[in-house]
């Protein structure tokens, strides 16, 4: 048996990457919204829609996913070798996003006067001290 080499080239592992960065740059667009934009309960983001399809489309996609990875690209390719970089930047980046959320919940419970069980409240200190931002934020996660 020929022992092939499914080595990836460095742009093969940087295309791959670079795809990474795109998705997360469109999430930070929807995500990180300007602080008085974030949506609000009336919001047609909050209906059940929304989680709906995005739920179904994740579950779809998995085994398609799985699919495509075991007939394409494990063949060709070290899949580990190819995602290095990626899971770089993922582990990186969700790392840092972790830790602005918690310094955001500590910020707004100890200096900002949101109380430490939380509120249900969509007005005052609920929505001023910036808690129900970071919890916004997250749930785009």
């Amino acid at each position: 048996m020929e022992n092939i080499d499914k080595t990836p080239s460095l742009g093969a592992r940087y295309v791959t990457a670079s795809l990474l960065v795109g998705v997360l740059s469109v999430w930070w667009s929807y995500a990180f919204r300007p602080y008085d934009a974030t949506p609000g309960v009336s919001e047609p983001i909050h209906d059940y829609t929304v989680p709906l399809c995005l739920s179904v489309f994740y579950l779809v996609s998995l085994p398609i996913l799985s699919w495509l990875t075991e007939n394409f690209i494990a063949p060709r390719y070290d899949v580990k070798a190819l995602l290095t970089e990626s899971m770089i930047i993922y582990n990186v980046s969700q790392v840092l996003f972790n830790g602005w959320m918690v310094y955001a919940m500590v910020k707004a419970v100890a200096c900002d006067g949101h109380p430490f069980i939380g509120s249900r409240s969509l007005k005052g200190i609920s929505i001023e001290s910036g808690a129900s931002y970071a919890v916004w934020v997250h749930y785009c996660d």
